[in-house]
């Protein structure tokens, strides 16, 4: 059996990665995936409730675990055992299936450098949902996630909060080579902004209700923080 992922590449360059989980694939994930990707450490809290309303429905939840360098160091809190405990229940060994589950430790690393392991790990036109331990997704995710799949032409969707009224964000982004969170040096913050190869601005968190002719809405399920 093979341990690669169709939606992953990797190895991922100089940064140490260790990884827990690996898919045994029965047969090959689909060419279109929507990846969820989870930035955690000491995330126990509300990791179960958020895995629990989006993973029937995921491709592949890809988890990178370690403290970044602007978070205090903190006492463990069980967060890889939730993750285990959630992905037994899509053991291929039960299942026959793939596994959904990808967990890599990381050595202590700035946050960008880690919410950029995202765009290096995920192949390109695959979808990046990008999600926080203490979100869940409320409504129709099969739907929302069918429409996603079949919308290759699509670059980003995006999803309204519960409590946002009318503001949307781009949740889900289409992989493409080169994308980037700039580094602290940049005038543009990276928190709000990703940048392409180029280094022109791809999607800025704040543009609210201004996609592009390339975009899309879900309007199919909700984003709750807990």
């Amino acid at each position: 059996m093979s341990d690669t992922n169709e939606l992953l590449d990797s190895p991922i360059g100089q940064t140490t990665i260790k990884p827990i989980f690996s898919n045994t694939p029965s047969s090959p994930f689909p060419e279109r995936g929507i990846v969820c990707g989870y930035s955690i450490y000491r995330s126990a809290r509300y990791l179960r409730r958020s895995l629990d309303s989006i993973s029937d429905y995921a491709d592949l939840i890809l988890f990178l675990n370690g403290r970044t360098t602007n978070q205090p160091v903190s006492r463990d809190d069980k967060t890889e055992k939730v993750v285990s405990m959630a992905a037994s229940k899509y053991d291929p060994e039960k299942t026959g299936k793939p596994s959904k589950f990808m967990l890599y430790n990381l050595d202590v690393i700035t946050e960008v450098e880690k919410y950029n392991l995202f765009f290096s790990l995920i192949r390109p036109n695959n979808y990046f949902f990008m999600i926080e331990p203490n979100e869940i997704v409320i409504g129709d995710v099969k739907k929302g996630f069918d429409i996603i799949r079949n919308s290759p032409e699509k670059e980003v969707f995006w999803v309204r909060y519960e409590d946002a009224d009318e503001a949307y964000y781009p949740k889900i982004i289409k992989i493409k080579e080169g994308l980037h969170y700039p580094s602290y040096k940049s005038k543009i913050q990276y928190a709000s902004t990703i940048l392409d190869k180029d280094s022109s601005t791809f999607v800025s968190r704040f543009d609210y209700l201004n996609p592009k002719d390339t975009d899309g809405f879900v309007s199919e399920f909700k984003i709750r923080k807990l």
